[in-house]
C-alpha cells in the first residue's frame, strides 16, 4: 500500500483535506500603487525662463556689440576727419610746385605781351573761377589746424579746425603745409620733396624764424575729467587687452599706443574751485573738486570721509583694515628670498617677485642701514653712494648748488606765492634728491621722480629719507590730474628729445598733473623754452619770469629758466571766448 506524503492513512490524493487561503489576523496589508508618468522635461515655466534669459543675454551681447562697433565707426570717421588737413597739406605742397611751374611758363609765352601782369586773373566777374585742370589757387585760404590735428595722424578725439579766412589781395596767404610741415617737423618728421614722409634727424625744437604761436588746443569731454592715460579702463577693454585677471593685471599700467592718445586739455569738473591750502587741506576739500560723494556711503564704517555743505571732511581715525592693521600683517605668508642674480633696484618694465631681498653685503657690513638719523641723513651722503660711482665730495658739492638754485627760484616766484601757496611739487628729473632736500625748510612735500634710462638713483632718494618713484616721461604720470602745485623740469625736455618723444604731449601730460593756479618751472636749453613759450596761450599758461639760468651767460646759448603759472579756467569760459 502506498503513501501520500508520508501520511499511511491516506491512499488518495482525493483523501487529502482541503485547505481554503484565508486572510490573517488583522487582514491584508493594504497595496501601495500610484500612477507614475515619467518625467518628459522641464516644465513650460522653466522653458519659458531659459528662453527668455537666453533672448536677454543675447540681446545684452548684441547690444554691447553694436556700441563696439559703433565706436569703432567713430573713430574711423574722427580719423579720416583727422587726416583731411593732411592730405590738404600734401595737395597744397603739389599745388604751389604746379604753380610755381605754371607762372614761369606764362612769363616766358606772355614775356612780349606789353602790360601782361603774370599771375593776374583773366575773369572780369568780380569772383574767381577755378582752372579746368582742377588746380587751387595757393592764396585761397589759411587753415589754422589745433594741435591734435597735426599731432596725431589719426588722432582719435580731434574736435575741430577753425574755418579758413581769405588771404588778403596780392599776397600768399601760408597755406596748411607750411603750418602743418613745421608742426610735423617738431614731431620728428619731415616731408621730402617727392612727398614722402620720412624720419627728421634735426631737432624737434629747432626751428630757425618760424615765431608762429600755437592758439589752441581742444578740451577733452567732461567725462575725462579724472583721466589717468595709463590706467583707463575704458582703454583696456577697447584694446581687448588679454589679462589675468586673477593676478590684477587690470589695475597695472597699461599706457594708449600713440594713435590713442587724448590730445587735448583735461578739463576741470564742473563748479572746480581752487583748492583749500594747507593745512587746512588735511581735513576739509571743496566737493566740487571730488564729484565722489557715494564713496562717503560705501565707505561709512570705515570713518573715511563725511559730506557736509560743499565741503568734504575727513575725520581721520578711519582705517582701511577692519580688523586692525596687525591682524592684517599676521595673516599675510612670508614669501621665500629672491634668487642671488635678481636685480633688487631693477623696478621698470619688469614683472614683480614674490619673494624678499636679501640684505647686501653693506647691511651686512654696516649691521644695518649705515644711514645718519632724521634729519640729519637729508643732507648726509649716504653708503650706498659707492653703487653710483658717487663720492661724498661730489654728493655735497650737488646739495650746495640746488640749495643755491631753489633759493633762486623762490626770487623769482617772487609775490607771485605765500607760504601756504605751494605744497605738493614734483622734481621731474631729481637725479640725487638735492632739490627736494633743500626745500627742507619749507612746509611742502615733494614727489623726486628718476627716469627710467638713466642713472639709477631712486635709492639714493629714499636713502636720504625721501620718496620717489622712476618714471619714463615719454608716458603718462600714474596720477590723478591736478594733483601738484608746482613742477620743476630740469633738463626733462632735453631728454625726451634724445629719445624721439612728442614735447606736445610732455606739455599736455605736465597741464593734467598740475593744479589750476599751480607753477612750473623749467630749467632747460633757451630753444626748448622757445618752444614752449609759443604754446603758451594755447595752454592756458601765462610766463612768470624768464633769466638766464647762470648769470653772464652767452644770450643764445647755454641754459635759461623759465617760470610759468597755469590759469583758472573752466569750460564755459573757454566755450565763452571761443564764440
Amino acid at each position: 500500500m502506498g503513501m501520500i506524503r508520508k501520511k499511511p492513512e491516506m491512499t488518495s490524493v482525493k483523501e487529502m483535506p482541503v485547505l481554503q487561503d484565508g486572510r490573517p489576523l488583522g487582514g491584508f496589508a493594504p497595496v501601495r500603487y500610484a500612477r507614475r508618468i515619467p518625467t518628459k522635461g522641464p516644465s513650460a515655466v522653466a522653458i519659458f525662463l531659459a528662453a527668455f534669459g537666453a533672448f536677454s543675454w543675447g540681446m545684452y551681447q548684441v547690444g554691447k556689440g553694436n556700441k563696439i562697433r559703433r565706436a569703432l565707426k567713430e573713430e574711423k570717421y574722427a580719423a579720416r576727419r583727422a587726416i583731411l588737413p593732411l592730405l590738404q597739406a600734401e595737395e597744397d605742397e603739389r599745388f604751389v610746385k604746379e604753380w610755381k611751374k605754371y607762372l614761369e611758363e606764362e612769363a616766358r609765352i606772355m614775356k612780349d605781351v606789353p602790360g601782361w601782369k603774370v599771375g593776374e586773373s583773366v575773369y572780369h566777374s568780380g569772383r574767381w573761377t577755378p582752372p579746368a585742370t582742377g588746380e587751387l589757387r595757393p592764396d585761397v585760404c589759411l587753415i589754422n589746424l589745433s594741435l591734435e590735428t597735426l599731432n596725431r595722424y589719426v588722432a582719435y578725439s580731434w574736435k575741430q579746425m577753425e574755418q579758413c579766412f581769405a588771404a588778403s589781395e596780392g599776397q600768399h596767404a601760408s597755406s596748411a603745409l607750411e603750418y602743418g610741415t613745421r608742426f610735423s617737423r617738431s614731431l620728428g618728421f619731415s616731408s621730402e620733396d617727392d612727398g614722402e614722409v620720412t624720419q627728421s634727424n634735426e631737432s624737434i625744437f629747432a626751428e630757425e624764424g618760424d615765431d608762429v604761436a600755437l592758439k589752441s588746443i581742444p578740451v577733452c569731454d567732461d567725462r575725462h575729467s579724472e583721466l589717468i592715460p595709463c590706467l583707463d579702463r575704458h582703454l583696456i577693454y577697447q584694446l581687448r587687452l588679454k589679462l589675468d585677471l586673477s593676478l590684477m593685471e587690470h589695475y597695472e599700467r597699461h599706457c594708449p599706443p600713440v594713435e590713442r592718445r587724448y590730445n587735448c586739455l583735461i578739463p576741470p569738473p564742473p563748479g572746480y574751485k581752487v583748492p583749500i591750502k594747507w593745512p587746512k587741506s588735511r581735513d576739509e576739500v571743496w566737493q566740487a573738486n571730488i564729484p565722489h560723494t557715494h564713496l562717503a556711503h560705501e565707505k561709512s564704517d570705515q570713518n573715511w570721509m563725511v559730506v557736509k555743505g560743499d565741503k568734504i571732511e575727513f575725520p581721520g581715525g578711519g582705517t582701511h583694515f577692519h580688523y586692525g592693521a596687525d591682524k592684517y600683517i599676521a595673516s599675510l605668508a612670508n614669501p621665500p628670498l629672491c634668487r642671488s642674480d635678481d636685480d633688487p633696484d631693477a623696478v621698470w618694465g619688469v614683472p614683480m617677485q614674490a619673494c624678499i631681498t636679501p640684505y647686501s653685503e653693506q647691511n651686512h657690513r654696516d649691521q644695518g642701514s649705515g644711514l645718519a638719523p632724521w634729519p640729519a641723513r637729508l643732507a648726509s651722503p649716504p653708503p650706498r653712494l659707492a653703487d653710483i660711482d658717487y663720492t661724498a665730495n661730489m654728493f655735497k658739492k650737488d646739495m650746495e648748488i640746488w640749495q643755491q638754485r631753489v633759493e633762486n627760484y623762490w626770487k623769482l616766484l617772487g609775490r607771485k606765492i605765500k607760504p601756504n601757496t605751494i605744497r605738493n611739487i614734483m622734481d621731474m628729473k631729481a637725479n640725487l634728491g638735492s632739490f627736494a632736500a633743500a626745500l627742507r625748510d619749507k612746509d611742502v612735500w615733494v614727489m623726486n621722480v628718476v627716469p627710467e634710462d638713466g642713472l639709477n638713483t631712486l635709492k639714493i632718494v629714499y636713502d636720504r629719507g625721501l620718496i620717489g618713484s622712476i618714471h619714463d616721461w615719454c608716458e603718462a604720470y600714474s596720477t590723478y590730474p591736478r594733483t601738484y602745485d608746482l613742477l620743476h623740469a630740469w633738463t626733462v625736455f632735453s631728454g625726451i628729445e634724445k629719445k624721439g618723444c612728442s614735447a606736445e604731449d610732455l606739455l599736455l601730460e605736465m597741464d593734467r598733473i598740475l593744479r589750476p593756479t599751480g607753477f612750473i618751472i623749467v630749467r632747460d636749453s633757451k630753444l626748448i623754452i622757445e618752444f614752449i613759450k609759443k604754446h603758451l596761450n594755447a595752454l592756458h599758461w601765462e610766463e612768470v619770469a624768464l633769466v638766464d639760468a647762470e648769470p653772464n651767460s652767452d644770450p643764445q646759448d647755454g641754459d635759461a629758466i623759465l617760470v610759468i603759472q597755469k590759469k583758472m579756467w573752466l569750460v564755459d569760459d573757454i566755450l565763452k571766448d571761443s564764440a
